[in-house]
Parts: C-alpha cells; sequence; structure tokens
C-alpha cells in the first residue's frame, strides 16, 4: 500500500513538473522552444562565430524539415544570418548575430536570476540533494532508453 501511495505522489510531480514547464523561467520572447534551443547552441557552441546547418540539425537530432522553417524564422526575426560556403554550396553556415546575441544573454541573465531565487527559497542542501537525485533520474531514464535500443 505504501509502494502505491508513492507511486501515485510521484507520478503527480512528475505531471506537474511537465505542467510547469521549467523553460518558463525564460519566456521572454515568442520563441518556440526549438528556436530557442537553436539559439542557444548557436550561442554556446560557435567557432570563429558560425556553425554548420548539419551540426545543427545533428545536435538537435531533428530531422532537415523541422530545422529548416526554424532557421529561416530565426533569419526572418534577425536572431541569426544564414551564410552558404562558396566554394561548397551544399555547406550551409548558421551565425548568430548581434540580435539573437542580446537576446540569449537576457535569457541567461533571467535563467541565472531565477535560478538563484529557487535555490534561495531550496536552501543550500536542498538544492544539492535536488541535483543529485535528478541527476540519478536522468541516468535511469537515459540507460533504460539504450536498453531499448
Amino acid at each position: 500500500m505504501e509502494n502505491e501511495e508513492t507511486i501515485k505522489r510521484l507520478s503527480k510531480i512528475f505531471i506537474q513538473i511537465k505542467r510547469i514547464k521549467l523553460a518558463s523561467f525564460a519566456d521572454m520572447e515568442n520563441l518556440t522552444h526549438n528556436q530557442k534551443l537553436v539559439l542557444y547552441l548557436l550561442h554556446e557552441n560557435s567557432v570563429n562565430g558560425s556553425v554548420l546547418l548539419t551540426e545543427i540539425r545533428e545536435k538537435l537530432k531533428l530531422a532537415p524539415s523541422t530545422v529548416t522553417p526554424i532557421i529561416t524564422s530565426l533569419e526572418e526575426a534577425g536572431y541569426i544570418k544564414r551564410n552558404i560556403d562558396k566554394n561548397d554550396r551544399r555547406n550551409i553556415y548558421i551565425e548568430i548575430t548581434t540580435k539573437g546575441k542580446e537576446y540569449t544573454n537576457m535569457v541567461h541573465s533571467q535563467v541565472t536570476k531565477n535560478i538563484n531565487e529557487y535555490m534561495e527559497f531550496m536552501g543550500y542542501k536542498d538544492t544539492n540533494d535536488l541535483i543529485r537525485l535528478m541527476e540519478k533520474t536522468i541516468n535511469y531514464f537515459e540507460n533504460k532508453e539504450r536498453r531499448k535500443a
């Protein structure tokens, strides 16, 4: 009976966390989750200011038909630039613009502020316990997924 109650409580927590959408920590623009991921990836991983479009697809594990509209919309909004390699037109480089960098810096500041507030609320010990348990949870689900493959 105790196990059943624990299962119910844990299921309810997972559902509530999904509903809360932790990404709302940085919901500052009308960008989709995938658009934010692309901007973050460009901000964090660009070498010499650009990333190959194929690298974006691979890192985000998204199909070309999904990535192309994301890139197009970000380009139209002025967050990124698309550059085609003159020597090999199959290579398309994506570069984050000043506007894109300003946006990702603003989001990073807002996320940091919100996480600091959360950590103050939780306290040092509970925060570190949560991190340890969430890392263990992620490890469990990743291992379970690998066993399926």
